[in-house]
């Protein structure tokens, strides 16, 4: 399972939840269910595909997709 967290500053968000951006279906899928709101910042584009989806489709269409780099992953957490 691949996922790219970043810890927020506690300066500036106190004792927030950490962000995540995951790049895997099956990570997906349980990251829906566990994860706080406003924690997943983006799955991964698989999820948005029924035939490769581990998850509903109709959440996963509720969620920002990555295209699945690296590169992309990590820009999501200077948001």
């Amino acid at each position: 399972m691949l996922t790219a967290c970043a810890a927020p500053q506690a300066s500036q968000h106190g004792d927030a939840a950490p962000t995540i951006v995951s790049l895997n279906p099956c990570a997906d899928a349980i990251l829906t269910e566990i994860a706080q709101p406003g924690q997943l910042l983006a799955i991964s584009h698989y999820s948005h595909n029924p035939a490769s989806s581990s998850m509903d489709p109709g959440v996963a269409r509720r969620i920002t997709v990555t295209g699945g780099t690296v590169e992309e992953a990590v820009s999501y957490t200077h948001l």
